[in-house]
C-alpha cells in the first residue's frame, strides 16, 4: 500500500476493476477458485475496504499537491477471466494471469507483455470494454446502494 501511496503523491492515476460482490457470478467464481462463497465475499469486502482507503488517501492529497494522482474503482458484473496489472500505457508493461477452471488463482503463471505488443493491446482493449460496460458501476454508486457493505 505504501508504494501505491507514494505513486499517488507523484501524480500517478490508479484504476481498479474488481468483481461486484452482488454479482450473480460470485458463487460460480468461488467454485472455480476452489474456495467458499463466504471466503470470496469476505476477501472482496477486505480488498474493497483497502481500495476505498487508498482512494480516500488520494482525495486527502489533493489539498497538498499541485497534481496528485487519483484512484478510480469500478465493480464489474461478469465471470472473471484473469487478473491483470498494467503500467505506464502505452509504452509500459502489463502482466496477465489468465484463470484456469477449478484451480486456485495464486499459483498460476504470470505473463508479461509490452503494452505496444499485439497481445497486450488485445487484453487491454477488453479490459477497457469491461471498465466502460453499462453494468460496471463505480465504488461510489455501489456503496450508495449498500452503505453498510464495508
Amino acid at each position: 500500500m505504501a508504494e501505491l501511496q507514494q505513486r499517488i503523491r507523484e501524480g500517478v492515476d490508479v484504476r481498479f476493476l474488481v468483481l461486484n460482490p452482488r454479482s450473480p457470478h460470485v458463487e460460480a467464481t468461488a467454485r472455480e477458485f476452489m474456495i467458499s462463497t463466504v471466503q470470496l465475499r469476505e476477501e472482496n469486502r477486505l480488498h474493497l475496504r483497502s481500495l476505498i482507503d487508498l482512494r480516500d488517501f488520494s482525495l486527502a492529497c489533493e489539498a497538498g499537491s499541485a497534481r496528485p494522482g487519483s484512484v478510480a474503482i469500478r465493480l464489474y458484473d461478469a465471470p472473471p477471466r484473469m487478473r491483470s496489472y498494467s503500467f505506464d500505457q502505452p509504452d509500459g508493461t502489463s502482466f496477465f494471469v489468465p484463470y484456469l477452471n477449478r484451480s486456485p488463482s495464486r499459483p498460476l503463471p504470470v505473463f508479461e507483455a509490452r503494452n505496444d505488443a499485439a497481445v497486450a493491446q488485445r487484453y487491454l482493449a477488453a479490459i477497457e470494454n469491461l471498465w466502460s460496460a453499462p453494468d460496471t458501476v463505480t465504488a461510489e454508486a455501489f456503496l450508495a446502494q449498500d452503505p453498510s457493505y464495508l
